[in-house]
């Protein structure tokens, strides 16, 4: 992560065919709110509540979409919809979720072990 929140990506060759691959992902909206993302016209109105009803009831909700389609900023916002009773803890290999409270671990930290049994 960059000092301005930007995220630089390289990849090298063995994992690309041949040249380096350098990405510098820069981050043009910064929403924290449903409500924000209304009034920047992202979202309706309606949709916002509908929504922020989800997320206060628990339910699950799918965020999928390309390159720069916006999921990050409306994970954010999303998560600051989730009333402050509840736990949230999030895994993430590069930190970009940005609400206080959230519990974040970086999946390199973590032990994998398998075991099979018949």
């Amino acid at each position: 992560m960059l000092p301005d929140g930007s995220r630089l990506h390289v990849v090298i060759p063995d994992i690309t065919r041949r040249h380096w691959s350098v990405n510098i992902r820069k981050f043009v909206l910064s929403a924290g709110s449903l409500d924000e993302l209304v009034g920047l016209g992202t979202l309706t109105a309606q949709a916002a509540r509908f929504l922020e009803a989800a997320v206060v009831a628990g339910l699950n909700i799918i965020v999928a979409g390309g390159t720069q389609a916006g999921k990050t900023t409306l994970l954010n916002a999303l998560a600051g919809a989730i009333p402050g009773r509840e736990r949230v803890i999030t895994c993430e290999e590069v930190f970009e979720l940005a609400q206080a409270g959230l519990h974040q671990t970086w999946p390199g930290s973590w032990r994998w072990t398998t075991s099979c049994s018949h």
